[in-house]
């Protein structure tokens, strides 16, 4: 990811984190359906596979291996895409393992942190990423529209 995603996908997380912080009280009385939630992470990652695949096993990728990336000049732009795809898929994963493995509560030191607390930040940021990548794709088929 380019920087300036990197520190706005970290920024809405933390604001993300914060409202849950802030709310912790009301948010406990909630009872949330995990399955809904790793269904709605699930589909966004098969949405990545299936664009993944597509993109990668058309001619359009060549084009891209050819153009040099603006922010970093070393990598070429198939290799930028690349690289949202896989922190796309590592986050959404590690969400879903999150959100299954994760108890109801734990204590740490006398604070107790409950599941509930982890879904807003989690469907947030995820929600957030997965636009983010969108924006990207598409910037780049529209800037190199005629090149393939």
């Amino acid at each position: 990811m380019i920087k300036r995603d990197k520190i706005l996908f970290t920024l809405i997380l933390i604001f993300s984190v914060i409202i849950t912080v802030l709310f912790a009280s009301d948010i406990k009385k909630y009872q949330y359906d995990y399955s809904a939630i790793i269904t709605f992470i699930s589909v966004i990652v098969g949405f990545l596979c299936t664009g993944f695949s597509i993109l990668f096993n058309s001619t359009f990728i060549d084009s891209l291996y050819h153009i040099k990336d603006d922010e970093n000049k070393q990598i070429s732009l198939k290799h930028r895409v690349k690289n949202y795809f896989l922190f796309a898929f590592k986050y959404s994963i590690f969400s879903v393992m999150v959100l299954l493995l994760y108890p109801k509560s734990i204590d740490i030191h006398g604070l107790r942190l409950w599941k509930q607390y982890f879904v807003i930040p989690i469907v947030v940021s995820n929600s957030v990423l997965y636009l983010i990548f969108i924006n990207y794709l598409s910037k780049i088929f529209i800037k190199n529209k005629g090149k393939s």
